[in-house]
């Protein structure tokens, strides 16, 4: 189903769940995470190196990634699998729908940056 959608998005698509847990401290109402066919439009634009098989990942980055809290709406999530993935969550103002704005390679130096500009919600689970 993620491949077909990924070849011709129309809509959203639920991407992944967040854990009781981190949406309790997120302070969302939904813990279902979207990606929308505007943002996957702004992604093959940006980010054409990611194949199938790296958004196949990203359920995996958001339920076991380390967990940036950036500002009242945003979530960056990092994980190390065969390279390091970032994925980036914004919540509705209401809290009640999250959505992936942004998925990409990253690096260590990123992550770095981030933790000192973030608050640290989870560290990766292993």
């Amino acid at each position: 189903m993620l491949r077909r959608w990924l070849r011709e998005p129309r809509g959203t698509l639920s991407v992944a769940v967040l854990d009781d847990e981190l949406a309790a401290l997120f302070g969302a109402k939904s813990r279902t995470v979207y990606l929308s066919a505007a943002t996957m439009a702004k992604q093959k634009r940006n980010h054409p190196e990611l194949d199938a098989e790296e958004y196949a990942l990203l359920p995996d980055v958001i339920a076991r990634g380390e967990v940036i809290q950036q500002g009242g709406l945003r979530l960056v999530f990092f994980l190390s699998h065969t390279r390091l993935m970032k994925a980036v969550l914004k919540s509705t103002r209401q809290r009640d729908e999250l959505y992936v704005v942004s998925y990409q390679r990253a690096n260590e130096r990123e992550r770095i940056r981030l933790r000192r500009r973030g608050q640290i919600l989870r560290k990766e689970l292993t």
